[in-house]
């Protein structure tokens, strides 16, 4: 019945993703308020998708750091709104209230970049960023993989959720710096032995984006498992 409330307390009536106030003329999202405080992307860095000011006109536009980086194991990156603020509170509400149907609701926010457009990708699977056994027990869904099944029927590919298994318990990364984020998740995704990833163009989904750490390590795991290609797409990033 609790499951059942969550889902009525989301669809019907409608009510602000974040707030939860009433809205006008039975709409969907954020009320008026709450808006003010979701900030869309403007330029980022296609390939680690961190924001910056670019001065040029470039076709694919990227850091300094990317630009210095030779074979990275992500070729481009992009995320749909900025952590923080109402967005902020909507993720919370997945991950900690069980709220998983604004998952998909906040899935179809998901629009190609300007970028994306510009560069022309193409992928063959959709896969999401997996959660480790005990934590989806605990939590009773991924997110990751709510988001990534409503993109994967947005664009008409296959979702391979049982493709990567997070095979370590690590620590919350939230609570760690970049370098410690980077050696908590040392090891710990693993591809499946005939997990159909051979030579595929993957479109990687994660909710949160901070550092990269988490998607990069999955992007290894993938490309040592014979992946072609590794673009990451997010629902939000912390800037």
């Amino acid at each position: 019945m609790e499951m059942i409330r969550t889902i009525l307390d989301i669809v019907y009536p409608h009510r602000c993703w974040s707030c939860a106030t009433r809205l006008i003329h039975e709409m969907s999202g954020y009320c008026e308020l709450c808006s003010d405080s979701v900030i869309e992307p403007s330029i980022c860095c296609a390939r680690c998708g961190a924001p910056f000011n670019c001065t040029n006109d470039q076709v694919v536009p990227m850091c300094g750091a990317c630009i210095c980086t030779p074979r990275p194991v992500i070729q481009y990156s992009w995320w749909a709104m900025e952590y923080g603020g109402a967005v902020q509170r909507s993720i919370q509400k997945i991950k900690f209230g069980g709220q998983w149907p604004l998952a998909a609701a906040l899935a179809a926010t998901f629009r190609p970049h300007p970028q994306q457009h510009r560069l022309m990708l193409e992928w063959d699977a959709v896969i999401p960023v997996p959660l480790h056994w005990r934590r989806r027990i605990t939590r009773g869904f991924n997110q990751s993989t709510v988001l990534a099944r409503k993109i994967a029927g947005q664009l008409h590919l296959p979702l391979l959720t049982g493709a990567v298994s997070r095979i370590r318990h690590t620590a919350r990364q939230a609570r760690l710096n970049a370098a410690q984020r980077t050696a908590n998740l040392r090891g710990a995704f693993s591809v499946r032995k005939g997990g159909d990833v051979l030579n595929k163009r993957v479109l990687l989904i994660d909710d949160v984006v901070t550092t990269g750490a988490t998607v990069k390590a999955c992007a290894r795991s993938l490309k040592k498992a014979g992946a072609q290609s590794i673009c990451v797409w997010s629902l939000c990033r912390k800037v």
